[in-house]
């Protein structure tokens, strides 16, 4: 599972932010109208991996993005997003294992 942010939350509303959830698919999928093809930009990403509480999501993020901005890179101008490990559901502590994604130039 991905989820891709489209907008970021601190300067769009928050009831405006887009997002797509997504799976990930063999090249030859045949789709149908109720679901369309979203392609990730290639390019460079910042990759935090982390075993977190969903309450612990902001301060992950905030954690990259101190990361990529201390160690001399730019935040680039693709879709941020999270590539999900495991169920939460799973987990002895309903954790999630999650890599978070940040472009970077």
């Amino acid at each position: 599972m991905i989820t891709i942010y489209h907008d970021n939350p601190r300067i769009t509303e928050r009831s405006k932010v887009r997002q797509s959830a997504c799976i990930t698919i063999k090249e030859d999928t045949k789709l149908d109208d109720e679901v369309s093809l979203l392609t990730i930009q290639k390019g460079k990403y910042a990759v935090g991996h982390f075993e977190i509480t969903a309450a612990m999501f902001p301060k992950a993020w905030e954690d990259v993005i101190v990361w990529v901005k201390t160690n001399g890179y730019k935040l680039g101008d693709r879709d941020y997003f999270e590539v999900y490990l495991n169920d939460s559901r799973t987990h002895p502590e309903q954790k999630f294992l999650v890599d978070i994604c940040v472009p970077v130039e």
